[in-house]
């Protein structure tokens, strides 16, 4: 067994034991190398910290790590296991390589999400030291035309944090927070809404997929079919795709319940957990 970083992993290699260990998740996952590359890009990935473990000439198991320096953040974007290596505690001597490493360089924060129903791996991590932070509810489906507001929707730049940090009633997790979509801009557009000229609303999307990052409606504007306008602009980009927005705080129900309201139905509920080494 040897326990090494990514950077000398052929892409590949590293699709090809990320889709064997997630064939059977929860929520089935498969990424080809576009895919995985925009992950990496847009995530911060460094895969000279990232770690793998290769047994038997084969890569048996990794750990993605994205990297936030400004905030001394380390975020898990994906750990897994091929079938045939599992019950080895493969996970725990990675961490117990990557940790150390991480140390080095000032980051002694991380965070990671797990599916709620995944008892086994949330165990995993909090034997490692982490602790549940908050739970994150995540959607699908599609969106009907909104009734017309008076409020102009267009297409604008990827706005900065300063300019609808207030739109906000939670904080972004870290696969939808600015830092992650402006790590790849190619990848998201957005929407505006505006009254005059006034920017009241707004929501950012991943244009090849209509994955929801953010979005937020000005306090002083709810309740006036803005945000339902907003989505249904995303739906009409690609109109056969189905929305997905992913880890929404559980205790801001007033998003759940808008969520809820324009067509969008749960389908899974992750811990976000959080650790400091």
């Amino acid at each position: 067994m040897q326990i090494h970083t990514l950077e000398n992993i052929n892409l590949e290699v590293l699709v090809e034991t990320f889709n064997s260990a997630f064939a059977e998740y929860f929520v089935p996952i498969k990424l080809d190398v576009k895919l995985l590359t925009d992950k990496i890009k847009s995530e911060n990935i460094l895969l000279k910290y990232s770690v793998g473990v290769t047994m038997n000439n084969q890569l048996a198991g990794f750990i993605l790590i994205g990297v936030d320096s400004a905030s001394s953040l380390a975020y898990n974007a994906g750990t897994g296991t091929i079938p045939e290596f599992r019950g080895q505690q493969l996970t725990e001597k990675m961490y117990a390589y990557l940790i150390p490493q991480l140390d080095k360089i000032g980051i002694q924060n991380h965070t990671l999400e797990v599916i709620c129903e995944n008892k086994k791996t949330l165990k995993i991590y909090e034997a490692l030291g982490y602790s549940i932070s908050r739970t994150l509810i995540c959607y699908k489906g599609k969106i009907s035309a909104s009734k017309k507001s008076d409020y102009r929707i267009k297409a604008i730049d990827l706005p900065n944090e300063t300019d609808v940090k207030q739109f906000l009633n939670q904080k972004p997790a870290y696969q939808n927070s600015l830092f992650c979509i402006k790590n790849n801009p190619e990848m998201h557009s957005a929407f505006g809404a505006f009254n005059n000229e006034r920017l009241i609303g707004y929501i950012v999307f991943d244009k090849n997929t209509l994955r929801i990052k953010q979005f937020g409606v000005d306090q002083n504007f709810r309740n006036k079919a803005i945000g339902h306008q907003l989505f249904y602009e995303v739906q009409i980009q690609i109109p056969e795709a189905v929305i997905v927005i992913i880890n929404v705080d559980e205790s801001d129900s007033e998003t759940n319940n808008f969520l809820q309201n324009i067509g969008l139905n749960k389908f899974i509920a992750q811990y976000e957990m959080y650790l400091n080494a």
